[in-house]
C-alpha cells in the first residue's frame, strides 16, 4: 500500500502535538548535560571532578527545581553557559506546565 507524503506528514504533526513534552524534556535534558559536561559548574556545588553520571543526575534534577541548590551556571564556555541556562529555566517550566495542565 502506497502512503503519500500528506499523511507522513499528518502522521508527524500528529505525533510532535502527542509528545512534545517529551521532545522537550529530552533538549532541556540535553542542554543541561551538554553543559555541565562543557566544563560549566555551579556556584554551590564542585562540579570539577563529578563523574557523568552524577552530571546527568544533577541535570534530570533541573526539571523539580534542583538548580536552586546547585547555585547559578558559571565558568566553562560561554555557549556551555548558555545551554545550561537554557536547561535552568525550561526544565522546571516544561513540570510547571504538566502539573497546570
Amino acid at each position: 500500500m502506497h502512503h503519500s507524503n500528506w499523511s507522513r506528514a499528518s502522521w508527524t504533526v500528529t505525533y510532535i502535538n502527542r509528545n512534545w513534552r517529551w521532545l522537550l524534556a529530552i533538549v532541556f535534558l540535553l542542554c543541561g548535560f551538554a553543559g555541565f559536561m562543557s566544563g560549566v559548574g555551579a556556584t554551590e556545588r564542585d562540579l570539577n571532578n563529578a563523574n557523568p553520571f552524577t552530571l546527568l543526575y544533577y541535570s534530570i534534577g533541573l526539571f523539580i527545581l534542583g538548580g536552586m541548590d546547585l547555585g547559578v551556571p558559571v565558568g566553562g564556555p560561554l555557549w556551555g553557559r548558555t545551554l545550561t541556562w537554557i536547561a535552568y529555566f525550561g526544565a522546571p517550566l516544561l513540570t510547571t506546565s504538566a502539573l497546570v495542565e
